[in-house]
Order: structure tokens, then C-alpha cells, then sequence
């Protein structure tokens, strides 16, 4: 099977088979939008996002993190327009009574048409064409149904919202910010980042739950420059940023990304110019970055100011990374014959770097103490794994290894810990690296300095 012939559904049993996504609240309906990050991704996702810190906040001057709360008031809400403007055009198919987007609907079916964001483009385009539901039941749409505003935002109660976009965390608070970090001087641009969640009522169904959910992980800069040409060259400079990022940093195929400009339409209520990433995945075209040209539009409504421009760097973090992952995938067959992908991935983002792989049987021999030593060694400078199924034999514990993307396999010899079975600080190992062409082997004494100099140099140096 070739890499642009898998389905959605073939995707995610990829994800799931190999430990970086789970279903979540199994058995409870409903819950289709939902998944677990298994134990991989949640390694995969923390240094992804320690890569995004070093590249867009370590590497500059004037750049502060923050964290603000998940819930947000009304007040705020009102004042930059989410509670007015907030909401998506939907109808529900009579049939199931499940709702669906109507510009998502002809994108769908008819890509090559230019969307209109308007309740009467949607009427005379579902009475002159034969939209189904996709996904659904495959029943026409009838231009008698109603079009509906469906709002995106989560209310708690008539005060409390759960916020749409980190954005007015930084808006509402970022003079106290700027005032109490003594990283930051006072020389514009001022960039403020905050990497977590917001919630949106997406209307999805379960062929897009990978992508289209309630609850997002982003990733967001709010970069404040004080005149309008500033603000335009600040714009610029972040389209080559992040072409920097996913072209250089990322190696992404320049085939499988595209930059869009949105149309007047289509742009959001704050929003003076927008630029979208979308990455090319064989079922659509999907945004995984948002540039926003924000120019006044906040500032003037929270802080009544004219005088400061706001550029938006937005990072769709679960997008970001399904796109790594498909970016990836290769194909491989095992000595059987038998179909598998495999990850192919940059060093920087392994999930784990090493497997250690005893070859003794661990129910003949204690290896307690001399995994003790081992981890001593190696716990603070690498993500690792224990491979110690017994009833595995070698082969297909490193089969495992390769499926869980580690860089390299630490193997422990059974005539190693029978001969030197008194000497701890005399061991050797047998190092082996993944995804080269030609399997290496080779062996390394068992001391701190020169078992991590050892991988340093041969492993992960890049």
C-alpha cells in the first residue's frame, strides 16, 4: 500500500497500534471527538513543543511565556467580539439529526468553488446543486432546510465562558506582564507566547475527530509592534519564520504545503489580513498554522489604545503533529512478508531514544541492580524504554524497537553478564543503531563518559 492510499480510518489504527493514540471515554456515545495521548505521544508532543520553545522563544530577545487561565469572563468576550460574531452556518440533516457545516459541506463536494460565508449563498447553492452529506447518511440537501448559527463558544454559566483563543489572556493582562518579567525590556517588538488549550463547539463527525474537536492544544504568539509599517514588515517576517520552521526545521515536502491568503470573506472579525499553513493529506487540505494580521483591533477595544499593532502566529499543535507523523510514515515488510509503517523521524523528535534489550532471561537472573546502574547513566540525558518481554525473541523485540522510533538499542548479552557478572563498572554493551541502512553493531564499555560519548558522537549527532 502506498503512503497517498491510506484511509482516515487506516491512519488512526496507525496512531493507535502504535501507542500515540487512544480513544478516549470508550464505550460512552458521544464522545467521538475525543482521544487519549498514549505514552509515545505524550514524549512526541512534549518535545515537539520544547523544539517550538527553542526556535520562536529561547532564540530571540523580548520574548515572555505565560500561562493564563482556561476560563474567561464575558466582559472580555464582549469586548473583542467573540460572543457577537463567534459562530459557524450549519443544518442538520433530517434524516439522522446530525449537524453538519454548510462551507465544509461544498468544499467537500465541490473544491474548486469559491465559498461565500453568507446565509443566502448557501440557500441558492443547495437548491441548484446536489450536495449530500458526506459521511452521514447520503441523503441530498434540500434547500427548504433551515440554516442555522451554531455559536462556538462553551458558556459555564451567564459570566463564564471557556475560552475560544489564548489571545485575550495576553490582551487583557499584558502591561502587568511587561511590568513584572525582568527578562523583557521595553524595546519593541515585544513578543508574549502561551502554549495550551481553548474549546470550540467544531462541528465534526467521526471521520474528522483527528483534526476537528472541542478542545485544541495551540501554541500562540502575540507580537506587538508600534506603527502600522512596522507591523506590516513584522507580518512578512513571520511568513518566512515559519517557512523556516516547517521547510528547514521540520523537513516538510515544499509539495505537501501550500500558504493561503484568505478572501475578504472568509477573514475573522479582528482580522485585517490572514495567511494560512495547510498541510496536504490524501483526504484534504488541512490548516495546521494561522498568520493573523491583527493590526489595532484589540488593543483599541480592551485597552482603548491605537498606538500598538498585533501580528498572530497561531500553531494548530495537534494538527502539527499528525502532519509529522504522516510526513514520516514509510512503508516496510518484515521477514514474513507482513505490511507495517514505520516512523522515520528527525532526531530531535523521537519519542523515545533508546530501547535497552536484555538478551538474559530476567527470571534466571536478577537484573534489578544492574538496571539500577544503567539507568544512573543514562536517565537524565535520554527518553528510554524497558523491552524485557522474555517470550519475545530478539528479532522481533527489535522489530518493536524500530515500530517505537528509538534512535538506537542498548542490547545486554547473556556471556557479557555471565563473565562479568562482579564487575559493574567493567560491563559492556552492545549499541545498535535504528533506520540506518545497514545495521550497526557495535560494542561499548560500560562507563558513564564513554558510553554517552559514545552515543553523542555515533547516535545523535545530526
Amino acid at each position: 500500500m502506498k503512503k497517498s492510499e491510506i484511509t482516515i480510518e487506516q491512519f488512526a489504527n496507525i496512531l493507535k497500534q502504535n501507542a500515540i493514540i487512544e480513544p478516549a471515554f470508550t464505550g460512552i456515545w458521544g464522545m467521538e471527538w475525543a482521544y487519549n495521548y498514549s505514552n509515545a505521544g505524550v514524549l512526541f508532543t512534549n518535545k515537539f513543543l520544547d523544539l517550538w520553545r527553542k526556535f520562536f522563544v529561547n532564540s530571540e530577545e523580548n520574548v515572555f511565556l505565560m500561562d493564563g487561565p482556561t476560563i474567561n469572563k464575558r466582559e472580555l468576550l464582549d469586548k473583542s467580539g467573540h460572543t457577537k460574531t463567534f459562530f459557524d452556518y450549519i443544518i442538520r440533516n433530517p434524516e439522522s439529526g446530525l449537524k453538519h457545516r454548510c462551507d465544509k459541506l461544498i468544499e467537500d463536494q465541490f473544491p474548486k468553488i469559491e465559498v461565500v460565508n453568507t446565509v443566502n449563498f448557501y440557500k441558492n447553492f443547495f437548491e441548484k446543486n446536489n450536495v449530500i452529506f458526506k459521511w452521514d447518511w447520503e441523503n441530498r440537501v434540500s434547500h427548504e432546510l433551515e440554516i442555522e448559527e451554531e455559536k462556538l463558544m462553551f458558556e459555564l454559566n451567564t459570566l463564564d465562558l471557556m475560552r475560544p483563543e489564548t489571545a485575550q489572556n495576553i490582551f487583557a493582562d499584558w502591561l502587568e506582564i511587561m511590568k513584572n518579567n525582568w527578562k523583557i525590556s521595553w524595546n519593541f517588538p515585544l513578543w508574549i507566547a502561551q502554549i495550551w488549550k481553548w474549546y470550540r463547539k467544531e462541528i465534526s463527525g467521526a471521520q474528522n475527530s483527528l483534526f476537528r474537536r472541542k478542545e485544541f492544544y495551540m501554541a500562540e504568539i502575540e507580537y506587538f509592534s508600534q506603527s502600522d509599517e512596522e507591523n506590516d514588515k513584522s507580518f512578512e517576517f513571520w511568513l518566512e519564520k515559519q517557512k523556516e520552521f516547517f521547510l528547514e526545521i521540520l523537513w516538510f515536502s515544499e509539495e505537501n504545503i501550500r500558504f493561503r491568503d484568505l478572501s475578504k470573506d472568509d477573514l475573522a472579525h479582528y482580522s485585517k489580513r490572514t495567511v494560512d499553513t495547510e498541510y496536504k493529506f490524501p483526504w484534504w487540505w488541512m490548516e495546521i498554522w494561522g498568520l493573523a494580521n491583527r493590526w489595532t483591533y484589540d488593543m483599541k477595544n480592551q485597552h482603548w489604545r491605537e498606538d500598538l499593532f498585533v501580528v498572530e502566529p497561531t500553531f494548530w499543535v495537534d494538527r502539527i503533529l499528525l502532519a509529522i507523523i504522516f510526513e514520516n510514515l514509510e512503508m516496510f515488510k518484515d521477514n514474513e512478508w507482513n505490511e507495517h509503517f514505520k516512523f522515520n523521524y528527525p532526531a530531535n523528535l523521537q519519542a523515545y531514544d533508546l530501547a535497552i534489550l536484555p538478551v538474559v532471561d530476567s527470571s534466571k537472573y536478577n537484573l534489578a541492580e544492574h538496571y539500577k546502574q544503567l539507568k544512573k547513566i543514562i536517565w537524565d540525558k535520554y527518553d528510554f524504554v524497558f523491552l524485557d518481554q522474555n517470550k519475545w525473541p530478539m528479532p522481533k523485540r527489535m522489530m518493536q524497537a524500530d515500530l517505537m522510533w528509538c534512535k538506537a538499542n542498548i542490547i545486554l548479552d547473556q556471556d557479557i553478564w555471565e563473565e562479568l557478572w562482579s564487575r559493574l563498572n567493567d560491563w559492556t554493551v552492545k549499541v545498535r543503531k535504528n533506520w540506518a541502512w545497514k545495521k550497526e553493531q557495535e560494542k561499548v564499555e560500560f562507563e558513564k563518559n564513554k558510553l554517552i560519548n559514545y552515543l553523542e558522537e555515533k547516535i545523535f549527532r545530526v
